[in-house]
């Protein structure tokens, strides 16, 4: 859809396809929800989730938010989770290597869309580098699903490492000609959880060798290409100067420090407020102005919603941002569970994929809006893929 309407021009009105495809489904999978959570020893999950809408809810009500602005975002914060759901629903772990044979090409055109955008749209800052995505966290959270799937079950002796090699590259490629720091730090957390969780062989220590490799070639090449980037990497001050920084024109609330920011500028250091912020839809926006609150009308130039930690804080406080991380810690606690008690229920290489996209989702609130956007519907099929049943054991609970 996102190259439809950048390179084709499309109307942006297509993406609420997904929506209403989202919403047609939900009511003929709504009712396998629970039971498959609970097959997957997963209430925890469930908990959380319906402690986090809880929650939100009240401090809607509490602030008297419009009820338009509460629907969508409830639609910004819940559709991926409700996505997450229904994949649980129709999906089996023996669709899924079909599924990414296709990803895997996928990226193909990715891959030449993105190197078209370097050569001749882009300014020089990556911004228009994005591939078939609507921005680089997008295209980031694609290349790491792909990176996290094909490094397990290549470190499970049942993928090549072409194809681990390949994604790799992709997705190193795509991060610098992008110049999407954080790529690097997803792929840092997956390659330290995979080869951490998986059993030491040759094949590990191999692997191991031949990333220590590409990396020093790498960084040769970026130092050539983007080397900003590896300044913000090595060098603390211009890493701090990174973390901390506003500018009026991009990011009007630094990425680290945005908390007490908010708190002094928009709460007044009140005690009250920073536990529950502003009300849940109260800071929301959209091309439809009905959807549009007062707030973003006078404060959408600090570009608040780039940043999920500080769009949710100004929403729902201190409580609500410690729920939504919650969601992605119970999903890691459960799936952790599921390997140490050796239940066999779902597929090992999905489990440890699904932990990898499930910490990555966390490092995201600090970096963009993924998990918020439309863009959400990758991380949360990559979370999705832990708590996959095979067919054989369904036992009564089925959606044939």
């Amino acid at each position: 859809m996102e190259a439809l309407i950048s390179v084709f021009h499309f109307p942006g009105t297509i993406r609420y396809l997904n929506d209403v495809v989202l919403l047609s489904v939900v009511p003929s999978l709504f009712h396998y929800y629970v039971p498959l959570l609970k097959r997957q020893h997963a209430t925890l999950v469930l908990y959380a989730v319906l402690s986090l809408f809880s929650f939100d809810i009240l401090t809607a009500v509490i602030n008297m938010v419009e009820p338009q602005l509460v629907l969508w975002a409830i639609r910004n914060t819940f559709r991926g989770i409700i996505y997450c759901f229904s994949v649980l629903a129709v999906l089996r772990v023996e669709d899924v290597e079909k599924l990414f044979n296709y990803l895997f090409w996928l990226q193909i055109p990715n891959l030449l869309l993105g190197t078209y955008q370097w050569l001749f749209i882009d300014q020089g800052l990556g911004d228009q580098v994005h591939g078939l995505f609507a921005n680089g966290a997008g295209a980031n959270m694609f290349s790491v699903v792909l990176v996290s799937y094909y490094l397990n079950a290549y470190l499970a002796k049942r993928k090549s490492l072409f194809k681990v090699g390949i994604t790799m590259i992709a997705a190193i490629f795509m991060a610098v000609i992008g110049e999407e720091k954080t790529c690097f730090v997803y792929l840092i957390a997956i390659l330290v959880i995979s080869l951490l969780v998986s059993k030491w062989s040759l094949r590990t220590i191999f692997f191991s060798c031949l990333i220590a490799v590409v990396c020093s070639t790498m960084i040769n090449w970026i130092q050539a290409v983007r080397p900003s980037m590896l300044n913000i990497f090595f060098d603390s001050q211009e890493t701090s100067n990174y973390l901390t920084s506003s500018w009026d024109n991009a990011y009007g609330i630094p990425r680290v420090g945005a908390f007490h920011y908010i708190s002094s500028r928009f709460f007044d250091n009140d005690l009250l407020r920073e536990m529950i912020g502003l009300g849940f839809g109260n800071c929301e926006d959209s091309q439809f102005s009905f959807l549009q609150s007062d707030f973003a009308d006078s404060y959408r130039n600090l570009s608040y919603r780039v940043f999920t930690h500080q769009w949710t804080f100004l929403e729902t406080g201190y409580i609500g941002f410690i729920l939504l991380v919650f969601f992605f810690i119970s999903i890691i606690i459960c799936l952790i569970s599921n390997r140490i008690h050796k239940r066999t229920i779902s597929d090992s290489v999905l489990n440890i994929t699904s932990i990898c996209i499930a910490v990555c989702c966390i490092i995201s609130m600090w970096s963009n809006s993924t998990i918020k956007l439309d863009s959400s519907f990758i991380p949360y099929f990559g979370i999705s893929l832990g708590f996959l049943l095979y067919r054989r054991n369904l036992n009564g609970v089925s959606n044939d």
